[in-house]
């Protein structure tokens, strides 16, 4: 507990790992890297709340993975929009597949180039 005499955006943030796949969040959503804006834009798209060390990949709708990556013991995982290759993804909407302990989610996003 502190005391200020000003008004703060200062809040302490503790992120603990989800139990299963079906409380992950994934914002922002639609994902637009480089608009600038405060709502949808950013450097990277966040995956939360999922389980400690759980496998994450991104695919087209076609089915052509795009990256993959472990979440790490806090449960959050953070993607960049870029290829195994490293080649920026276009604006399309992507499938984000999540697996731990037995549980698969599938999720959609959007990215606007």
């Amino acid at each position: 507990t502190g005391l200020v005499d000003h008004f703060s955006f200062f809040a302490p943030l503790i992120v603990q790992p989800g139990t299963d796949v079906s409380a992950v969040e994934i914002y922002p959503i639609p994902w637009e890297p480089e608009s600038g804006s405060a709502l949808f834009g950013g450097s990277m798209l966040t995956i939360s709340r999922l389980p400690a060390m759980a496998l994450v990949r991104v695919y087209t709708t076609m089915g052509d993975l795009l990256d993959e990556a472990t979440a790490s013991a806090s449960g959050v995982l953070y993607w960049d929009g870029r290829n195994t290759r490293g080649h920026r993804v276009g604006t399309g909407t992507y499938l984000v597949v999540i697996e731990s302990n037995g549980g698969k989610s599938v999720r959609s996003i959007a990215v606007i180039r």
